[in-house]
Formats: structure tokens, C-alpha cells, sequence
């Protein structure tokens, strides 16, 4: 059922309308004040007007009501005994949809108006679609660009140099999805607590130290999320319709933070190889300095020699030497080697441009995120 909203002073026009359009609600008021009132607070379907009332006119009337906008879109009829073409014009200069003459057919008059309802229908029910789609798209719109906020933070991750860089990268990408979060990392010194907000309550770490017995992703409350994994567990404090994303932002950090942790090992391993080899080498050239005279006295000892000449013993400390340099090549080649692994993975450590930029452009945000141990 339609709402027809009557403006007329002539009550029993007002039981005419009635009688002609009973299977609409009609609301009825006897001056233009009283009219404008009711919107105030409602909005009915269609408005019936008339020109000549107490008080202000039916001109005057439309007029204000059309200042109102949540009637924009709802058909203003005039109906009237004016007849002439100026005062239709001037119905329609001021925002009347159709114009009838008093007396009226009422065939054609409850056609017309079922007509009007109908197209305005039809024009809520297109704004109704319009309006889905505009939705509809505004959110395939912020997911795609969550999703770039995030397939950037997977890429530029795994070229962080350390720990302090990605946590920085990751809090600044949290400020751009608009994510309030604690992130809880166990690193080699222990556990820490990370925070967007600029401090960690007490309750919150007893949740984070509980989080362990929970399932891998545990939501409670309308807005706060748990996220369980292997390198981090975070908290979520207005996780809302981010809950499919947040775990593909976790993935992304545990990848860049367990990269970070195994080159990190990798170095360390090849540093100690390093320091193990110099003293390798200089064990190999002391033995070797001792080999030569060992084994001359060596052969004397057993009767071989009686003694070695000195152009001998030059043969000798060649044949040595010889040997000696021969181990010393093998052990450069795999210093050579060394040095190519170091190349490659302080290429890896290398901050990408568009890194830097961050980087610069988030140090207030770093200032912000407060570590706990």
C-alpha cells in the first residue's frame, strides 16, 4: 500500500480522494503548514496539492517542501480549480510533477496517479539496484586494494635485512589497512610484544601468553581475533571483515621473518667456516715448515742418508713447497666460493627502492610501535 499525502483545506475533497483511491493510505492535511509539517518526519509515496488554501498557497508550499531533501524524488500533483497555462507553468516551474483541473474524471485520475506510483517505483527500485552495485563495487574496490597493500608487504619482505626493517614494513602496511593490532615474535633474545597502539595492557599479554591453547584462528567478541602461527601470534582488536585477510598478511611475515632467521644462520655459519680455515692454513704451513727438516733427520736417523747436501735439501724443501701450494690453491678455490655465497646473499639483503621509501616515510611509525620484552 501506497502513502498519498492530501494538502487541501476542502474536507470533503478529501473523503472524494478517499473514495477514489481506496487501496492507497491517504493521509490527510488541511493547509500547507500542517503538510509541511508531516515530512518533517515521513515521506510519503505522493503528494496531492492544492493551489488556493489559508495560510500559504499551495505554490509556497511546494516550494518548501522541495527544500527538503529526502523528498527529491517523490511526484508533487497539483490539483486545482486554476486552469490557464501560466499557472500550470508555473506549477511545473517549481517542481510540480502533473498538474489536474478540478472536477476531474475519476477513471482517468486513478489511472494517472497508479501510473505515477508505478514509475516511481520502478525509479526507487533502479536507485535501489544502482545503489547494490555501488556498494558492490566499492567493496571489490577496498579489497583490491587490501590485496595490494598486502601482495606488496609478501614481495618487499622477503628483501628486509633484518628483523627491526620487516617489523617496520609490517606495522607500516597494518596503518594502511587500518588493522589496530599486538604482534608477539620469539626471537633469539626472547619474547617480544610489538604494538601499533603505543603500549600493551595487561590484559592483552595474558591473552598473548594464553593464545597458545587456542585454535589457529580464534575470533571472540564482534571485533577481536587471535592468529596463531608457527613465527607470530597476533592480536586483532578490530579485525571486522578483515578476518579472510589478516592470515594472508601473517603468511607473508612468517615467510620474510624465517628467511631473515635462516640467512641469518647461513651467515653466521659461513663466518665461523671462515675463521676456521685461516686456522687451518696456518696450521697446514707450520706443518709444513716442520715437515721439511722432520723428515731429513728422518732419513739420516734410518741409514737411508748418511747426510743431505744443500742442493738436496733444496730439492726437498721444493718438493714440500710444491705440495704446500698445491693444498694452498685447493683451500682459495673454496675461498673464492665463500666469497660468491656472501655476494649472493647480501645481494638478497640489498633494500629495494620502493623499501627505502617506506622506510623514510614510516620512521613516525616506528616511533609509535613500543617493544616489550
Amino acid at each position: 500500500m501506497n502513502t498519498i499525502l492530501l494538502i487541501d483545506d476542502d474536507m470533503i475533497f478529501h473523503e472524494m480522494i478517499k473514495a477514489y483511491l481506496p487501496e492507497h493510505q491517504i493521509i490527510s492535511t488541511y493547509s500547507g503548514e500542517e503538510g509541511i509539517e508531516y515530512t518533517k518526519d515521513n515521506c510519503p509515496d505522493l503528494i496531492l496539492v492544492d493551489i488556493q488554501m489559508e495560510g500559504i498557497d499551495g505554490y509556497e508550499t511546494t516550494r518548501q517542501l522541495r527544500t527538503n531533501d529526502a523528498l527529491n524524488d517523490t511526484p508533487i500533483v497539483f490539483i486545482s480549480t486554476l486552469n490557464s497555462d501560466e499557472d500550470r507553468m508555473k506549477a511545473y516551474g517549481i517542481g510540480a510533477y502533473d498538474y489536474f483541473s478540478k472536477p476531474f474524471n475519476k477513471t482517468e485520475f486513478e489511472s494517472k496517479i497508479n501510473q505515477i506510483l508505478t514509475y516511481r517505483e520502478k525509479i526507487n527500485s533502479s536507485k535501489d539496484q544502482l545503489n547494490e552495485s555501488y556498494q558492490l563495487f566499492t567493496h571489490i574496490q577496498k579489497n583490491t586494494s587490501l590485496h595490494n597493500h598486502i601482495s606488496r608487504f609478501s614481495q618487499l619482505g622477503q628483501h628486509c635485512p633484518d628483523i627491526d626493517t620487516l617489523l617496520m614494513l609490517f606495522f607500516y602496511t597494518v596503518k594502511e589497512i587500518k588493522v589496530n593490532c599486538v604482534l608477539k615474535i620469539n626471537d633469539s633474545e626472547g619474547i617480544k610484544l610489538h604494538s601499533n597502539s603505543g603500549k600493551v595492557s595487561k590484559l592483552e599479554n595474558e591473552i598473548l601468553e594464553y593464545a597458545s591453547k587456542l585454535d589457529r584462528i580464534h575470533q571472540f567478541g564482534d571485533q577481536r581475533a587471535i592468529f596463531n602461527w608457527q613465527h607470530s601470534v597476533l592480536l586483532v582488536k578490530n579485525v571486522g571483515d578483515l578476518i579472510d585477510l589478516v592470515p594472508l598478511l601473517l603468511d607473508a611475515f612468517d615467510s620474510a621473518y624465517a628467511s631473515i632467521v635462516d640467512r641469518n644462520k647461513l651467515l653466521n655459519n659461513i663466518h665461523h667456516l671462515e675463521s676456521t680455515k685461516a686456522t687451518i692454513k696456518e696450521d697446514i704451513k707450520g706443518l709444513f715448515s716442520n715437515l721439511s727438516g722432520e723428515l731429513s733427520d728422518k732419513l739420516t736417523t734410518l741409514g737411508l742418508i748418511s747426510s743431505l747436501d744443500f742442493d738436496e735439501e733444496e730439492q726437498l724443501r721444493n718438493l714440500i713447497d710444491t705440495y704446500y701450494q698445491q693444498i694452498n690453491n685447493k683451500l682459495d678455490t673454496l675461498d673464492q666460493s665463500t666469497i660468491e655465497v656472501l655476494n649472493n646473499i647480501n645481494a638478497l639483503k640489498e633494500v629495494p627502492e620502493e623499501l627505502q621509501k617506506i622506510l623514510i616515510s614510516s620512521q613516525q611509525v616506528n616511533k609509535d610501535v613500543l617493544f616489550f620484552n
